[in-house]
């Protein structure tokens, strides 16, 4: 049997960046996930720290009925890509390889009561000719319905569609913010209202499993994780072929949606992490999650009236700002822990103020 553990690292090496066209790469990270898990899956039971959460091992025995249901799902994601190639896009909402992954996907639920309930976003001061701009709240909410042609394609974010981003650390913002200087990066601080849940669609690297059930349902579903999480070869161009999947992902959740949203949206890894910070980070990988929200209605200008109803957020600052104001090396050095000594964590500390947080209007 193979280690599940190390399964994790091949997904990192299979979606790492290559001059392959994608469709050649998709292939060839399906055909090699295929056969590292034929023999079958173990995974030794430790969790984030090397603690045992297990009493013993779990092994999943994989049979041929699993391999082909495995293989007929790589097929349909590969033949969706090949309908998206060939312009045939709607073939790409109605081919059934969204309905076969529905039935086993994974979800998760963010809490306002919960442990991890703080989010954050980032954006850069210098945007073209003003190099020292200032934001408010609403600006680093959601764009504005009324310059919905100011959005571009992201990942899980379609062209002209509004879609609020939020990081779960101050430092994997900084990350999809390409490393810019973080002094000029104005941050602000979400929370969940109370009584608000979100219920995502989980495409992160699960790392912790209870049982082998557990296990084998998310190997199932591990295809179209890796179809997602392939890092970009090329930010230069409108065209991305490492978003068509997540984007084609974020497309169908909403029209599956459209009459009865049943999910808000996805929770899924950044790939933007380079391995100078991963000993940082350590095996806290909440700090490499991202979330991605669509918004719920459309209006002819202002912001969704749902998602202003479910956050409420910090005016937008800066680490410069907040180290002059009050110095922020009072938190730091921080005995325990590698994260917890820059400063992100610095920063994440200063937002713990409950006072600091309010709504936006429509």
């Amino acid at each position: 049997m193979r280690n599940y553990k190390d399964l994790i690292s091949q997904i990192e090496e299979w979606t790492k960046v290559e001059s392959k066209p994608f469709a050649t790469r998709l292939h060839t990270a399906f055909e090699k996930y295929q056969e590292y898990i034929s023999n079958g899956i173990s995974y030794d039971g430790t969790g984030k720290n090397n603690d045992l959460l297990l009493e013993r091992p779990l092994n999943v025995s994989i049979d041929s009925t699993f391999i082909a249901e495995i293989s007929n799902l790589c097929n349909n994601i590969l033949n969706t890509y090949n309908d998206y190639n060939n312009g045939t896009i709607a073939k790409c909402i109605e081919n059934n390889w969204w309905d076969q992954y529905k039935e086993n996907w994974s979800t998760h639920s963010e809490t306002a009561s919960g442990i991890n309930n703080v989010y954050y976003r980032m954006r850069s001061r210098v945007e073209g000719n003003d190099t020292h701009k200032t934001f408010t709240r609403e600006e680093l909410f959601h764009i504005p319905f009324n310059r919905r042609d100011l959005i571009k394609p992201y990942r899980y974010s379609m062209i002209g569609m509004p879609c609020l981003y939020l990081g779960c650390s101050i430092y994997v913002c900084w990350e999809e913010m390409r490393r810019a200087s973080i002094n000029n990066l104005m941050i602000s601080a979400f929370k969940l209202c109370d009584g608000h849940t979100l219920n995502l669609l989980d495409l992160r690297l699960k790392r912790e499993f209870e049982n082998e059930d557990s296990l084998k349902k998310y190997l199932q579903i591990l295809p179209l994780i890796i179809a997602c999480s392939f890092k970009t070869t090329s930010k230069a161009g409108v065209y991305i072929p490492e978003y068509v999947f997540p984007q084609l992902v974020m497309h169908l959740i909403v029209k599956d949606n459209v009459c009865n949203r049943k999910l808000d949206g996805v929770i899924y890894d950044t790939t933007q992490q380079e391995d100078d910070f991963k000993e940082i980070t350590g095996n806290n990988y909440r700090r490499i999650e991202n979330i991605a929200i669509p918004v719920y209605d459309v209006k002819d200008e202002g912001y969704c009236s749902k998602l202003c109803g479910m956050f409420e957020l910090t005016e937008p600052t800066t680490t410069e700002y907040e180290d002059n104001k009050d110095s922020l090396r009072g938190y730091l050095p921080f005995p325990d822990g590698d994260y917890e000594n820059t400063i992100f964590w610095a920063m994440e500390k200063r937002f713990e103020n409950p006072n600091l947080y309010r709504r936006i209007k429509e």
